[in-house]
């Protein structure tokens, strides 16, 4: 009779590979071993911090392949779900289409257009869309610029308008019209597609930071008479950011009634009456792509039974019920970029009703995410008043779940019949051998689980 004893359990997920493995092990040519079920159905008693239930192996096993199995680099065993959660922050860096409607007062006589001289028009266009939002530099890939202008009466020659501040490849963006004397503008309107241009945008030393750039209108007309006036319409439709730098602000998204399911809990509902859960984790896992640090708080964490709209639990956690990870750090620049990573961790240890969470038997989670860009912090790294946002615009907060299965087995007992042929073994020696009066057998197994066994 072979028995085994389980003492220590970080995985039972292959206790049938390994039963198969240190019984083969007993297999000679004199030696016939009872070849194991793979439908084994025996009943086993399993107790440990995590759970105490009375479960049949076979069951158990098929149940936990078809879970979210995590094995740490120790190789405990951890029921683990996780779900990741998109909070869109594309506002962050907001490109507000630009409309202006510009008239000048021309003077009697205009001076001849000049390369290096000053322009004889300059207006301010503000891209910034807050007060708290500095722009330092935006690259585009996508928009336009569209120009028209209205020239005055019986004046000709040619307008030249200029934003010194955007370049294509270090070419500032320069325009010409053409002015004709009957009133005619040629072309009649301009039109820029901007990818690929880069704005670099002057702004106050504090908020209101106003981040503009400058449109610059250079004339070179003859006929021009007192009082008269040219107008010019701008409009830049459609800006679609590359990347920017600058400060963002603190500014808010969220992301409302993300959702979780936890199919272990539904799996084994039937055992409701005889699982314990000792020990449950809840973290907030926050992956930043954005060179720009965050504040984050989980809110409204509620826990659901099966086929219930209202929530069977909420989390409390030391008297409220959020979880906060109060900085996440910036991404750094670089090729390949760096994301910043934050997570808090509620645990069973901790002030919270986490652990009665488990023994409900949630089947599902819901909750509430809020973010804050550039959190004042009053512990950590002071908020970095140099921002940046490339192609990213998401911050990634994951929830997980684990579930630690630091379980036991104990009193499973494994009974096989092993037939000796002696005549064979002493084959050869009948003539000087006339009875056996005891015989010494041992067995070498070979143990290829994660499990400390005993057999006897």
């Amino acid at each position: 009779m072979v028995i085994m004893k389980i003492n220590n359990m970080k995985s039972i997920k292959w206790l049938l590979i390994g039963s198969i493995i240190f019984m083969s092990s007993c297999k000679g040519d004199d030696i016939v071993i009872n070849e194991l079920d793979e439908n084994d159905m025996r009943a086993i008693s399993i107790a440990g911090p995590a759970m105490n239930a009375n479960l049949v192996i076979g069951d158990f096993i098929d149940d936990l392949a078809k879970e979210d199995v995590y094995i740490d680099p120790e190789g405990l065993l951890y029921y683990l779900v996780r779900q990741s959660v998109d909070i869109n922050w594309d506002e962050l860096v907001r490109l507000n289409d630009v409309l202006r409607y510009w008239v000048y007062d021309l003077p009697s006589a205009v001076a001849p257009l000049k390369t290096a001289g000053s322009p004889d028009f300059s207006s301010q266009v503000v891209l910034s869309h807050r007060d708290d939002v500095r722009y330092d530099q935006v690259s585009l890939s996508g928009g336009e610029l569209q120009l028209s202008l209205t020239p005055p009466a019986g004046a000709a020659g040619s307008i030249r308008v200029e934003i010194p501040g955007a370049s294509k490849d270090g070419v500032p963006l320069s325009v010409d019209f053409t002015v004709y004397s009957w009133g005619v503008v040629s072309p009649a309107e301009i039109v820029v597609p901007l990818a690929g241009y880069d704005i670099t945008l002057d702004s106050n030393n504090e908020a209101p930071y106003d981040s503009h750039f400058d449109v610059n209108t250079y004339l070179d007309l003859d006929g021009v008479t007192g009082g008269n006036q040219i107008a010019m319409n701008f409009e830049l439709r459609g800006l679609q950011r590359e990347s920017a730098y600058g400060y963002f602000g603190e500014q808010e998204a969220k992301h409302l009634d993300a959702e979780m399911k936890f199919s272990l809990f539904d799996e084994i509902d039937d055992l409701r009456d005889n699982v314990y859960v000792d020990y449950f984790e809840l973290s907030v896992e926050v992956n930043n792509a954005i060179g720009v640090p965050f504040y984050v708080e989980a809110k409204n964490i509620r826990f659901f039974q099966k086929d219930e709209e209202t929530p069977d639990m909420v989390l409390e956690v030391d008297d409220s019920g959020t979880i906060v990870v109060d900085y996440i750090p910036a991404a750094i620049d670089g090729d390949p970029l760096t994301p910043g990573f934050a997570e808090e961790i509620i645990g069973s240890s901790s002030n919270s009703n986490i652990t009665a969470i488990g023994n409900s038997f949630p089947v599902s989670m819901m909750v509430d995410l809020y973010s804050w860009s550039n959190p004042q912090v009053t512990s950590g790294p002071a908020s970095d008043l140099i921002n940046f946002m490339k192609d990213a615009n998401m911050l990634v907060a994951d929830m997980v779940v684990k579930i630690p299965f630091s379980l036991s087995i104990n009193n499973y007992t494994r009974k096989d019949t092993i037939d000796f042929d002696f005549n064979d073994i002493i084959d050869g020696s009948e003539d000087e051998v006339d009875h056996l009066d005891n015989a010494n057998i041992y067995f070498d197994f070979v143990n290829g689980i994660p499990l400390d066994i005993v057999a006897t």
